[in-house]
């Protein structure tokens, strides 16, 4: 739950423009969210690796448009609300990489700084692959998914997937002692 956790708020800091982080905190959200989950937790169904933080993804998402809504701010595309899932192999480059940048210090220290990172290095990507990277990996959209929200073909999302992968761990690699 914590590393689902990491995402989302990593997801929200890519999603909430400076005018609603004026007005609202993102900490806030993320209490919302752990509230509703634990209300209707029963609505929750198990569709594959993943779901959880998809389902979960979902409601932050509806609760940032929602309080965009109700701050009367300027509305945030859906379109721009792109993110995704559990890791899948390829990806294990990213998360190795980010271990071996964090010996010695305390599980909260080590989360936080893995935020951080996780954002520089995100945002050193060009914009197209990290829509592609937010989608995946972040939403747990699939492919196809991800090709359809970003209108591109599908091809060229396994293309982005690879290169910002590979970049985030060069970036995060550097890192590491």
């Amino acid at each position: 739950m914590a590393r689902i956790e990491c995402r989302l708020r990593v997801w929200l800091h890519f999603h909430m423009d400076a005018s609603l982080q004026a007005a609202v905190d993102p900490e806030d959200l993320l209490q919302e969210l752990w509230s509703e989950i634990a209300c209707h937790l029963d609505r929750f169904e198990y569709r594959g690796p993943g779901s959880l933080q998809r389902w979960m993804a979902g409601i932050l998402r509806n609760k940032l448009l929602h309080a965009a809504r109700k701050n009367r701010r300027r509305p945030i595309p859906f379109s721009a609300l792109a993110t995704d899932g559990e890791l899948a192999p390829p990806q294990q480059a990213i998360r190795h990489a980010l271990v071996q940048s964090q010996s010695g210090v305390s599980r909260p220290a080590r989360l936080q700084e893995m935020e951080q990172q996780i954002r520089a290095c995100l945002q050193k990507l060009p914009e197209g692959e990290r829509q592609v990277l937010l989608c995946r990996l972040f939403e747990g959209l699939t492919g196809v998914e991800t090709a359809e929200r970003l209108a591109i073909d599908p091809s060229t999302v396994s293309v982005r997937m690879k290169r910002a992968i590979a970049a985030c761990a060069r970036h995060l690699e550097a890192l590491a002692p």
